[in-house]
């Protein structure tokens, strides 16, 4: 399971940026979710995301609390990218230093904004899948909703955006945006996310 804490994460998120009513509603049953297979979590998922976008339709509000719920999976590089950083201040020679580890697609800047796309997170099975799900399944680093059958809402990938926040936050020692361009759970043929810097 990539982020175990997950749930935890989207619990503690809507403490702090909802009213008690909505986590109450969003959370119904994620204590039961140990109990569940993986379709069955992701169904569960799915659910609380339709209700997320239910009750809370500011979509800042939506970005503040998915954002907050990102895997931790690259912190122990970003002091040292921080500090790379600080030696010479160019974005472009820290992307080179960043490529290959935790980037495996080499980004690409277009003036402030930095494009960074998602290799699959099981790049085998993804070339050797047949259909659209199969694809969707073996790309999507989420276990909580790879196994969803689509439409899943948008919502979702904002936990993504917040992998590349927290990591471009850490760096530059400042807030940022991170902004969904392509979602392969939105039908797109991959994951693609824009760093506002």
């Amino acid at each position: 399971m990539g982020n175990p804490n997950w749930v935890e994460k989207l619990n503690e998120s809507l403490i702090y940026y909802a009213a008690d009513s909505v986590r109450e509603f969003v959370m119904e049953g994620s204590g039961n979710l140990h109990n569940l297979n993986e379709k069955e979590k992701a169904n569960w998922v799915k659910q609380a995301l339709d209700k997320l976008d239910q009750l809370v339709p500011e979509k800042e509000k939506r970005y503040d609390i998915m954002t907050h719920c990102s895997c931790e999976c690259a912190d122990h590089l970003i002091e040292k990218f921080r500090e790379v950083y600080k030696e010479n201040n160019d974005i472009d020679d820290l992307l080179d230093k960043m490529y290959k580890n935790p980037f495996y697609v080499r980004p690409r800047r277009e003036g402030d904004v930095i494009y960074f796309v998602k290799v699959a997170c099981n790049k085998e099975e993804y070339d050797k899948a047949a259909t659209p799900k199969e694809k969707r399944y073996h790309y999507c680093h989420c276990d909580y909703i790879k196994s969803a059958d689509l439409p899943i809402s948008p919502t979702h990938c904002f936990c993504s955006a917040g992998w590349y926040k927290r990591i471009w936050e850490g760096i530059l020692e400042r807030p940022i945006k991170v902004e969904m361009v392509k979602s392969i759970m939105q039908g797109d043929d991959k994951c693609e996310f824009a760093v506002y810097l």
